[in-house]
């Protein structure tokens, strides 16, 4: 079974990724289609999905079964329309899709490098014993919901139930409920999902992110100077894992949490999405966050990252108008 829960983690998002894609590029064959927008586009629309589910059922206290079986339904029935799009789109522009046909050329060390460091990082988060993140019960709440079959019906930490529940903003949050599903529908240990599965998952969807950035930044086909970008970014991971406000921290040790989610992959996909001018994308990971993430009412660090990159997109745009107005007035005075 866990062979098969590896499979979903990889090709649901990716095939529901391609089906999303499709139907947004439309018929622009100049628009390129690549392996990492399929994937993190169809991962953010996982997450909205279960989201969704696990509304319905905590508002109307189903029982974790049958929540898990209306998320399975909602995301096959997605995935195989997804599907049945994207492989209509892939006959249609077979050159446009996920791989660049004409990337700079250059050896093979770099990549190969690259994948050695991040081989060596899925193979540590995956066999190290697993840490407990100091206030989180992300884990405690996992193995509540499968005790119990239901969506808080007893407090996480104490397993008695709670004079008027968790908050509403907490029992929003879908993950712990994603995760209990998983676990219940694959007969896997809630510490095995939480704390091993997950991470890997959240660790592999960072590169896909850094990589969407690193190709926003240094321009298309430009594999050189986005490996090295990569590589920079593996190694940072590495050499600030001991400090839990860094994001290594994060990527190695509590890939599991929204808050780890959210910086390592939503963050770095709303810069590269904002810089390629793909709103619909940053209104993706800024509701992705608000499911996750106990926000201030939405307004969390994607929010800020968008407004942010408005104002230097106006503040730019300002200068180059000043600088253009005299330039022209500089002219004006010359034929004086």
């Amino acid at each position: 079974m866990i062979i098969l829960a590896w499979m979903l983690f990889l090709l649901l998002p990716l095939v529901l990724g391609l089906g999303i894609m499709t139907i947004v590029c439309g018929k622009k064959e100049e628009r390129f289609i690549s392996l990492s927008d399929c994937y993190l586009t169809g991962l953010i629309a996982c997450i909205g999905i279960s989201f969704c589910v696990h509304m319905l059922g905590y508002l109307m206290d189903m029982s974790l079964r049958k929540v898990g079986w209306l998320l399975l339904g909602a995301l096959l029935f997605v995935t195989v329309i997804g599907a049945f799009v994207g492989m209509n789109g892939v006959r249609k522009r077979k050159q446009n899709y996920w791989v660049r046909r004409n990337a700079e050329s250059m050896s093979k060390g770099l990549p190969l490098a690259f994948l050695g460091i991040v081989l060596l990082q899925l193979l540590y988060v995956f066999g190290r014993n697993p840490l407990v993140v100091s206030g989180d019960i992300t884990l405690e709440s996992v193995q509540s919901f499968l005790a119990e079959d239901g969506i808080y019906r007893v407090l996480p930490l104490t397993g008695m139930p709670g004079e008027g529940g968790v908050p509403f903003r907490y029992g929003m949050l879908c993950l712990p409920t994603l995760y209990a599903v998983i676990a219940q529908g694959f007969g896997l240990e809630p510490e095995l999902v939480v704390c091993h599965m997950i991470p890997v998952v959240t660790l592999g969807a960072t590169y896909l992110a850094y990589e969407r950035l690193g190709e926003s930044l240094f321009g298309a086909g430009q594999c050189k100077k986005k490996y090295w970008f990569l590589i920079m970014v593996s190694l940072t991971l590495f050499f600030s894992e001991s400090a839990l406000s860094l994001d290594g921290y994060s990527a190695l040790h509590a890939g599991y949490l929204g808050s780890s989610i959210r910086n390592l992959v939503l963050v770095p996909f709303t810069f590269s999405a904002m810089l390629e001018r793909q709103y619909w994308k940053v209104v993706l990971c800024i509701l992705a966050e608000l499911c996750m993430v106990w926000t201030f009412w939405g307004f969390g660090v994607c929010v800020a990252v968008t407004l942010g990159m408005l104002i230097l997109e106006l503040l730019e745009r300002k200068v180059l108008f000043i600088g253009k107005f005299l330039q022209i007035f500089r002219q004006k005075e010359e034929q004086r």
